[in-house]
């Protein structure tokens, strides 16, 4: 007989370590810079600028004075702001 009493604790584990493996995964794209995003949203970097700064904008990391993007972060910014 199994006993099941720890099913939900070991499906959350799992769930936990698939989400881990995912962030892994999409740290090691390579990052978008400024440039490439402005392309990509068709907005000026003026525009980018302000929604960061208002906290509108997509996620970025800086490094030193550089902004670098995850693409999929890009890609939740421009689902969450979809309009019907």
């Amino acid at each position: 007989m199994t006993d099941n009493t720890n099913q939900p604790a070991v499906q959350e584990a799992c769930a936990n370590c698939a989400a881990d493996v995912t962030r892994r995964d999409n740290a090691l794209e390579p990052m978008l810079t400024t440039q490439e995003v402005i392309d990509f949203l068709q907005v000026t970097k003026d525009t980018l600028y302000a929604w960061r700064s208002t906290g509108d904008g997509p996620t970025a990391h800086k490094f030193g004075k550089h902004l670098r993007f995850h693409r999929h972060d890009l890609l939740a910014f421009v689902a969450a702001n979809k309009v019907a």
